[in-house]
């Protein structure tokens, strides 16, 4: 990793140390099938998004973190980051903040239990292999749902990320506000992460780029959360 300032070189620190507790944390869970400590994997986070030199700065210092890989774990971190940022933009409770930022981190469990050679395929993936990949979602709501101390909007989450507003998504075609709202928000943070990193088929995105694409297909996000996540990312970058 490189970075381009000070307060950024403090950032990767931080950050990688709460990747790392947290990669360890969903191995053991995994391996047990059971994610009942979710306490836990809050924890780091939470301090993180907390401490003073961070606050609102997050999203926009995760731009100055240049990967060199790029994995479910780090998506899944960053997912959570944006989540939590979104859902206080919008003026959420503590407790729904803290629940949507639990579905950020767990939304893509699923992916865990994909083919490794199809996570990290270079190329297209054949129809078979979109197919294998598209069932992580469900894959994920069966790990989490054996855990009956999983709030449901966790289980929905991993569920319903892909759907969208518009009912173009997958794996349920659901639509405007039959998708959970928990889901709407880690939607548009999935989204927005994935385009803006490098991945094994493409490099990152620029993110006003990446914004412009996503108001280009605003019909497929929560209206409202889309036009706060807009405005907010954007005023950001423009500091």
């Amino acid at each position: 990793m490189k970075v381009t300032t000070e307060l950024g070189v403090k950032f990767v620190g931080d950050y990688s140390a709460v990747l790392n507790a947290m990669m360890k944390t969903v191995n053991e869970l995994l391996m047990e099938e059971s994610v009942d400590n979710t306490e836990e994997l809050l924890k780091g986070i939470l301090a993180l998004l907390s401490e003073r030199c961070y606050v609102d700065r997050s999203i926009k210092l995760m731009h100055e973190v240049y990967r060199l890989d790029y994995d479910t774990f780090v998506h899944s971190l960053n997912v959570a980051m944006i989540s939590h940022e979104l859902a206080t933009w919008l003026g959420w409770n503590e407790e729904d903040v803290e629940k949507v930022t639990l579905c950020g981190l767990l939304h893509d469990v699923g992916k865990l239990r994909v083919e490794y050679a199809i996570l990290m395929k270079p190329g297209r993936l054949t129809e078979e292999e979109r197919l294998n990949m598209q069932e992580h979602p469900i894959l994920g709501f069966e790990l989490l749902e054996k855990c009956q101390t999983v709030d449901e909007h966790v289980r929905n989450a991993a569920m319903q990320h892909h759907e969208r507003y518009d009912g173009s998504g997958y794996p349920c075609g659901l639509e405007g506000k039959q998708i959970d709202k928990f889901a709407r928000v880690v939607a548009i943070a999935d989204v927005y992460d994935a385009m803006t990193a490098n991945r094994v088929y493409r490099d990152a995105m620029e993110p006003g780029y990446v914004l412009d694409q996503m108001r280009a297909e605003c019909e497929r996000y929560d209206t409202e959360f889309f036009a706060v996540f807009h405005d907010k990312v954007k005023e950001l970058l423009a500091c």
